[in-house]
C-alpha cells in the first residue's frame, strides 16, 4: 500500500518536519528543496526517507539548526566555509554568489567546506553550478563506514563524488557515486526489501563478506566498487575533503558516540571552472560529438541521464510513498 504525493506536497511536508525539529525556516527551505530533487530525480533514499536522520541529529544536538555559516577568501580562488556546525547544503547555498564569482574571476575556484553536516543527495551541489554554465566536481568525507580493499577495519565513509557540466540547450551531465559498492542508505533500503545480491557488498558481523542486504545493514560495514580502485578513490577523497578543508577524516567522526546522531561533522571540497576562460565561449560545441558517440554506442547513455526519464514520470504522475515511510513522516510532524 502507498500514499501517493505531488513535488509540492513533499517540499510542504519536509519543510514542516524539518522547521519542527528546529532547523530554521531559511535552512529547512533549502534542505527541502534538496529532499525534492532526491524524491524527484533519485535517488529515493535521499529524499523523504532521509528525514528521520534529519531529525535525529536534530534532535540529540548534534546539529546546529540556528547554524549561521560563514565565508572567507583565502586566495582569489580559493574559498573557506565554516558551516557553522549546520546542514552543509544551507552553507553552499549561502556561499554559493561568491564562489560563482570567483570562479568567474579566476576561471577556476575550490570551495573548502567544514564544520557542517551533509547526508543530502550530493548531485545537487554542483547541478546549480552546471545550470550557471560551470563543470564542477565535489566529493565529502562521511560517517565512517567502509573498509579498505583487504582490510578489516573501517577507516574510510562512502566518500560520495558528483560531477556536473553544462549543455547546449540541454539538461546538464550530472551524476553522483559512492566510493563503496553501494550508498549505506540504500544498502537499508535494500534490506528493508530482503533484498541479496549476486556480488558482495559488504562484511557481516563476523567480518565476512556478504551478499545480504540485511547482514551488511546490521554491521554497518561495506566493501569499495572496484576493490583496489574504490580503495584509492575513497584515500583521495579523504584527502581532499577532509584534510585539505579543515574538515575531518572518516574515521574521526564522533556521530557514534552521541546517542540519536546520525550524520558526520565531516568536510567537502568543490572545485569549479568557467569553461569560457578555461576554453573559450564554445566549449559546449566542442563536447557534442564525444557525446553523440556516446550515446549512439550500444545501449550506452549518459551518466545520470535516467534522472531525466524518471523526473519527467514524476513530474507527470507524483511520487510514491510506502505505508510504512508514510506513517513515520507523520509522527514527525505530530512529534
Amino acid at each position: 500500500m502507498t500514499k501517493k504525493l505531488t513535488l509540492e506536497n513533499v517540499f510542504s511536508l519536509a519543510f514542516s518536519i524539518l522547521t519542527r525539529s528546529g532547523v530554521n525556516e531559511d535552512g529547512a527551505s533549502i534542505l527541502a528543496a534538496r529532499i525534492v530533487d532526491a524524491q524527484r530525480d533519485g535517488p529515493e533514499s535521499h529524499g523523504l526517507a532521509m528525514l528521520p536522520n534529519y531529525v535525529s541529529s536534530m534532535q540529540s544536538d548534534w546539529v546546529n539548526g540556528e547554524a549561521n555559516p560563514s565565508w572567507k577568501m583565502i586566495t582569489p580562488s580559493l574559498l573557506s566555509v565554516d558551516g557553522d556546525n549546520g546542514f552543509a547544503p544551507v552553507a553552499l547555498s549561502k556561499s554559493l554568489d561568491t564562489f560563482k564569482w570567483m570562479t568567474s574571476k579566476a576561471g577556476v575556484a575550490a570551495l573548502c567546506l567544514h564544520n557542517a553536516h551533509h547526508i543530502s543527495a550530493l548531485r545537487s551541489d554542483v547541478e546549480r553550478l552546471a545550470l550557471a554554465g560551470f563543470v564542477a566536481i565535489t566529493c565529502i568525507t562521511t560517517r565512517c563506514w567502509m573498509v579498505p580493499w583487504g582490510g578489516t577495519r573501517k577507516i574510510f565513509g562512502t566518500n560520495p563524488m558528483a560531477f556536473a557540466c553544462p549543455r547546449n540547450d540541454r539538461p546538464p551531465i550530472v551524476w553522483d557515486q559512492a566510493a563503496s559498492v553501494m550508498a549505506i542508505s540504500d544498502i537499508r533500503l535494500a534490506a528493508e526489501k530482503g533484498e541479496v545480491f549476486e556480488q558482495p557488498i559488504g562484511l557481516d558481523s563476523c567480518g565476512q563478506p556478504t551478499c545480504d542486504a540485511q547482514l551488511v545493514a546490521e554491521s554497518n560495514t561495506v566493501l569499495p566498487f572496484g576493490q583496489h580502485k574504490g580503495s584509492a578513490i575513497a584515500l583521495m577523497i579523504e584527502i581532499l575533503a577532509g584534510a585539505l578543508t579543515g574538515g575531518h577524516f572518516s574515521l574521526e567522526d564522533e556521530s557514534p558516540d552521541i546517542p540519536g546522531a546520525a550524520s558526520a561533522n565531516g568536510g567537502q571540497m568543490v572545485i569549479a571552472f568557467d569553461p569560457g576562460v578555461a576554453y573559450g565561449e564554445h566549449f559546449c560545441e566542442r563536447l557534442e560529438p564525444l557525446l553523440a558517440e556516446f550515446e549512439s554506442n550500444g545501449y550506452a547513455r549518459i551518466p545520470g541521464d535516467g534522472r531525466l526519464q524518471r523526473s519527467r514520470k514524476v513530474a507527470k504522475d507524483g511520487v510514491s510513498v510506502s505505508q510504512t515511510l508514510w506513517e513515520t513522516l507523520q509522527s514527525l510532524t505530530q512529534g
